[in-house]
């Protein structure tokens, strides 16, 4: 592999999960970079890595990572501003001047004086930003940023990188599956395929270009590509609206979901706080999941998502109201097998191997050993991560994780599947893998139950999708009228359909739409 970037630019690197984008990254910003072999080198400013001192390695070069909780450090927002200017020894003088003026930049004057464990997760990566550009850093990193963002978070998140570039001069490398949003703002689009690069190129080319990895591209290209569009592929919603501006179409028919008698998951009237002086999460909330569905739970970061789902596994309890399984109180023994993905898939791995992490789910379902291995084998080809059983779970992907993780959970054999964020960190091909998977589990009468920020994949594969605010549900309906219904917290697709394919939340919608005429 061999590329430069220009002072002042701003590099989208895309590419599927496994890929090497957070490698490459890492590699650049050498206090994390992975141990290992390594050939060739690295120049930054000029110079190689290795003559770079530890200062200016330090403050120069700026990362932040997928994980919102992974780089703080500190129990309030300000020390956390403070941290680092405090570790580079600036006179006390500097540090405050620093830190107001980052806080006063990024608008987080409100937050100063928070504990940090009380942020939401958008408020958490925007001071993750914040407290690196305390150093005043030439050249910003950024792993995967908004992977645990809701929508609006991660709008907020890439406006401030986008001023950071172009009113500061800052050099910013980001690898982001996330694309619509960053696509037409960056200088150029390096495409990565098994440690190489096979794209690098502008937007507006890369856009066109048939070598480009399908789900590196924006939403407005897909379409345009996926409709056999000729010439100059849009990039935004504006020119995509403007593509289909002149096209005959149908209105999208969505056709609502069979309901069952008896929920499989239902919650009524529960009130739910972490500590006895803490404000309620959940307050008078009511939620029902039909049996054999798929229900996705939608909602800002903070208003909580995991919680109920941590409530519905039996992790929590409720001070007030109740959980049923199958119709039946949750604490009866006939009540269903209930597995829970948690946010951070790494919470389940126990062993050196993702082959025998799964063995040992195989066994705790009452697998044989010969049978047991034949589940994992079958399992994991479904998955796609076959490949990867040999693998430490810890040196896989992000996305890569969830897969190992789901693969672990779906040898319980669960009645109830609670999936919080499966598809964060993953790339296009593997997003479908997993509505794919979601859709054949479902056909087996299984319940799932997902809490997410994708509005894509919740568009794609669920029968209800429900609004959590301020601890309470405040809509839920099927997806083609939950998300026409939204104006903000929607889909890509559902910006660029609006007013032209009534009732068009996804690019299937789109393309039948047109197809039809």
């Amino acid at each position: 592999m061999s590329f430069s970037v220009c002072e002042g630019e701003l590099v989208l690197l895309c590419g599927r999960s496994g890929s090497g984008k957070s490698t490459l990254l890492k590699l650049i910003k050498r206090e994390i970079a992975p141990f290992g072999e390594r050939g060739g080198e690295i120049r930054l400013f000029g110079r190689s890595e290795e003559d770079l001192s530890e200062r200016d390695s330090v403050s120069k070069i700026g990362f932040v990572a997928q994980s919102v909780e992974a780089q703080l450090v500190t129990e309030t927002v300000w020390r956390e501003l403070a941290f680092g200017a405090e570790s580079l020894g600036l006179p006390s003088g500097e540090i405050r001047r620093r830190i107001a003026e980052t806080a006063m930049y990024f608008g987080l004057e409100r937050l100063f004086r928070r504990k940090t464990a009380t942020l939401s997760g958008g408020e958490k990566q925007l001071l993750n930003l914040a407290s690196v550009m305390v150093c005043e850093p030439s050249v910003l990193l950024l792993d995967e940023p908004t992977a645990q963002l809701d929508p609006i978070a991660a709008k907020k998140l890439i406006s401030c990188v986008l001023r950071l570039n172009r009113e500061l001069g800052i050099t910013v490398l980001v690898c982001e599956h996330r694309v619509d949003e960053l696509f037409s703002y960056a200088d150029r689009i390096l495409c990565l395929d098994k440690g190489r690069i096979v794209t690098d190129l502008p937007p507006k080319t890369a856009a066109s270009d048939a070598s480009v990895f399908f789900g590196a591209l924006p939403t407005a290209a897909q379409i345009f590509r996926r409709l056999g569009g000729s010439g100059e592929a849009p990039i935004t919603t504006a020119q995509c609206r403007s593509f289909l501006a002149d096209k005959k179409v149908t209105p999208a028919f969505h056709p609502d979901p069979e309901c069952t008698s008896t929920p499989a998951a239902a919650i009524k009237n529960v009130f739910f706080r972490y500590g006895k002086s803490d404000r309620d999460i959940l307050s008078d909330l009511s939620f029902s999941a039909d049996t054999g569905s798929v229900t996705s739970i939608l909602g800002g970061n903070g208003a909580g998502k995991s919680t109920l789902l941590k409530i519905i596994a039996g992790v929590e309890k409720p001070y007030s109201g109740k959980l049923l399984l199958g119709g039946k109180n949750a604490v009866k023994k006939h009540a269903l097998k209930t597995v829970l993905l948690p946010q951070s898939p790494r919470e389940l791995f126990m062993t050196s191997s993702v082959y025998e992490d799964l063995l040992e789910s195989a066994c705790a379902a009452g697998y044989g050993k010969e049978a047991g291995e034949a589940a994992v084998n079958k399992t994991a080809g479904e998955l796609g991560i076959t490949a990867l059983l040999h693998r430490h779970p810890y040196d896989l992907s992000g996305g890569e994780q969830q897969k190992a993780a789901l693969a672990k959970l779906l040898l319980l054999n669960p009645d109830i599947l609670l999936l919080d964020e499966p598809t964060k960190g993953m790339d296009y091909d593997s997003k479908r893998e997993t509505i794919r998977l979601i859709a054949a589990l479902k056909a087996k009468g299984k319940t799932v139950i997902i809490a997410t920020h994708d509005t894509q994949t919740a568009a794609l594969c669920s029968d209800r999708c429900a609004l959590l605010f301020d601890g309470s549900v405040v809509c839920s309906d099927a997806p083609g009228e939950f998300f026409t219904g939204l104006a903000h917290y929607t889909t890509p697709e559902a910006h660029i359909a609006r007013g032209i394919i009534p009732g068009a939340v996804t690019s299937d919608d789109i393309v039948n739409a047109v197809r039809q005429q």
